[in-house]
């Protein structure tokens, strides 16, 4: 996980830098000429080293220097390159970054055919312009898509709209620099040709391209990418005759600068990785720039779901708080069954409670599954009137539940785990819905017993939200998921004919509960009837547990994906559950790092409105944690931490997500793991039952 986080960082950083970097403004900015230009065009155009330092390479007469900028164009460069093969000519092509990246089969095959590549900035801005950081990432980031592309190394570079200048202005002086000390050498032109101009046609490129004496090097500079070139085109078929007639020998720029007639260098290992890394970083970060619109839309549509569900939280959480739907008492015979498997350290806790409920028919059955501990001698030795032991070869928890319901004297009865303690009014108020014929399931409230160190206080926010806030809002849905484990009451007539606890799934519980609701049954939830229950206290046993529960869960929501379209009842109950739990528990973990991810970048890149729409999300989450803290009566203090948990908990979780989505594919299944128990106080959570 902190392998993962520091990368993400470093992406996160490496494109919110590139999008800056290389996301300008106007590219034509201008400049006003200097009293006295630093460079001018009287002389050799090809400078090496520090331009500064005004070190021009001798050119010979009559040597013709073909330059094409801008490119490649699949539209263009083509043409060019067949003109070129017919006379035999060389040429330089000084191409854009983010064109040879766009066209790496045009650009290998300008190699391939003998040509030299230059690099002509990035994203074709004035480079003298740009602050001086961005000056050098123009630079950079164009060397490297160029290796990129075509697996050499540039080593000549020409400033964008160099071809209207007479004198290179000191802030393009000042990046030039930058090229040399990369090792590029700077070419300007000595004949532009215009051809970009709307009027330009292929005489007057002719003309251009052919004027003046034959003294020095003739660098002409043509364009290869536009929305016509054609005049280009006819003017570069005249222009190499004519120039050959007279005697003129074609070269690369490079080879006069003195780098050879195959100028192009070959990079090293490392160089042409960090140019694959580069490219692939500045590809995201442009796709992200192409596709904004559509995110945008991905986003909002996001937003609306999960802010949807927010909201949804916040108002129906509060209508059924305030409709007090069951406020009698429904006094019926209860039978309460306890699986145990090596419960030791809480099941003495476990029973005592049941024993000290308020409730005054209870049937109490513990049903040890194979224990190797004391479990059984334990129950045996306690002496509560009421209490039986049911001892078993070890089948599995689901088998436990169902030889405890079926040994069970009464009509209704509450599963409670081995490791769970009730309060002395849970099974009073866990029964009241029964008095509706049609209620087949009620879900208690369970809180954590050792909220002890950061992993127990993040568990209590959350079971705060999940097993209080959220699970009324489901309720007012009828789309209730899971009765707990640790508190959960049944119709014995329900769970017969959603045909007992299943053993195919390992939670169990989701899976009877989605049984129960497509069988027309109504699914509620009582938050006042609550128990408590021994909580994961290191981050190996808390992924042990999560594991398990998302591996289930996974199976489960599989298991009953048809229940939308095959449910009887008319009621909500089965057929919205599986789409939520489907929304926002594999999509929502699939979408929310992407979204997380986005929201990141465009946080420290982006503008205000990510910022806003943060806030609101942020405070959002803080009134809904702030009521479950008050509701559960925990300490007020804990809503202080739902910034870490929504941090560390969500990076936890989407592991544990990942790694139970592999293994459901796989097939790998894993079985009734125990967690390392120390028990419960009770003395402790009756004081905070009754707080």
């Amino acid at each position: 996980m902190l392998v993962g986080i520091t990368a993400i960082a470093v992406i996160i950083t490496a494109i919110g830098y590139t999008r800056l970097a290389l996301t300008t403004g106007p590219a034509d900015s201008g400049y006003e000429a200097p009293s006295q230009p630093l460079l001018t065009a009287e002389g050799s155009q090809i400078f090496v080293g520090d331009p500064a330092e005004d070190r021009r390479a001798p050119t010979p007469d009559r040597v013709a220097i073909l330059t094409f900028d801008d490119g490649p164009d699949p539209r263009w460069t083509p043409g060019v390159l067949s003109i070129l093969e017919k006379y035999g000519a060389p040429a330089t092509f000084f191409v854009t970054g983010s064109q040879a990246l766009r066209n790496r089969d045009l650009a290998r095959e300008i190699v391939a055919r003998g040509h030299e590549v230059g690099a002509h900035s990035f994203s074709h801005p004035r480079v003298g312009s740009l602050p001086g950081w961005k000056q050098g990432a123009e630079i950079a980031y164009a060397r490297r898509a160029i290796v990129s592309a075509t697996g050499r190394r540039p080593v000549t570079y020409r400033p964008p709209y160099s071809s209207r200048d007479v004198y290179l202005p000191e802030p393009e002086l000042t990046a030039a620099r930058r090229a040399a000390e990369d090792g590029m050498a700077l070419v300007l032109t000595s004949h532009p040709t215009q051809d970009t101009d709307p009027g330009a046609t292929a005489a007057s490129i002719t003309r251009a391209a052919l004027r003046g004496p034959d003294d020095g090097a003739r660098i002409i500079l043509m364009h290869d990418s536009g929305s016509d070139r054609q005049a280009s085109l006819d003017a570069l078929g005249r222009i190499i005759p004519i120039l050959t007639s007279r005697g003129y020998e074609f070269r690369t720029a490079g080879d006069i600068a003195g780098f050879g007639a195959d100028p192009m260098a070959y990079p090293g290992w490392r160089e042409r990785q960090a140019a694959h890394i580069s490219s692939w970083i500045e590809g995201v970060s442009r796709l992200d720039i192409a596709y904004r619109g559509h995110i945008s839309v991905f986003l909002i549509i996001v937003a609306i779901m999960f802010f949807g569900r927010s909201l949804a939280l916040l108002v129906l959480a509060v209508l059924h708080r305030y409709r007090n739907e069951w406020n009698e008492d429904y006094v019926v015979p209860v039978t309460v069954v306890v699986p145990a498997y090596n419960e030791e350290m809480g099941i003495e806790a476990a029973v005592r409670s049941l024993a000290a409920s308020d409730h005054p028919d209870v049937e109490i059955i513990v049903v040890d599954d194979g224990s190797t501990d004391r479990t059984a001698e334990i129950v045996n030795g306690l002496d509560i009137p009421g209490v039986r032991l049911i001892r078993q070869t070890n089948a599995g928890k689901a088998a436990a539940l169902n030889r405890g319901v079926a040994a069970a004297s009464h009509d209704h009865v509450v599963l409670v785990d081995g490791d769970s303690v009730l309060a002395k009014d849970a099974l009073r108020l866990i029964l009241r819905p029964f008095r509706d014929p049609h209620v087949g399931a009620v879900a208690g409230n369970v809180r954590v017993a050792n909220p002890r160190g950061l992993i127990g206080k993040l568990q209590s926010l959350e079971y705060a939200l999940g097993c209080d806030i959220e699970r009324r809002m489901l309720d007012v849905i009828g789309a209730i998921g899971v009765i707990p484990g640790a508190a959960g009451a049944f119709r014995v007539d329900a769970l017969r004919n959603a045909g007992g606890m299943p053993r195919d799934t390992i939670t169990e519980d989701a899976d009877v509960t989605m049984a129960i609701g497509q069988q027309g049954w109504r699914i509620v939830t009582i938050p006042e009837a609550v128990a408590f229950t021994e909580a994961p206290e290191t981050w190996p046993a808390l992924w042990k547990q999560r594991y398990r529960w998302t591996y289930g869960m996974l199976q489960t929501v599989w298991k009953h994906r048809h229940s939308p379209l095959s449910s009887r009842h008319h009621r909500q109950s089965g057929r919205l559950t599986v789409p939520y739990l489907v929304m926002f528990g594999p999509l929502g973990f699939l979408i929310a790092p992407l979204v997380d991810f986005y929201l990141i970048v465009a946080l420290f890149f982006g503008g205000s409105v990510t910022v806003i729409v943060l806030l609101a999300a942020f405070s959002l989450a803080m009134i809904l944690h702030a009521m479950a803290v008050r509701w559960q009566r925990e300490p007020l203090w804990y809503i202080a931490l739902v910034p870490v948990q929504q941090i560390l908990l969500r990076a936890f979780a989407f592991g544990v997500y990942y790694v139970s989505l592999r293994d459901v594919i796989f097939g790998r299944r894993p079985g009734w793991k125990k967690l390392e128990r120390r028990g419960i106080d009770l003395a402790v959570t009756e004081k905070r039952s009754s707080a």
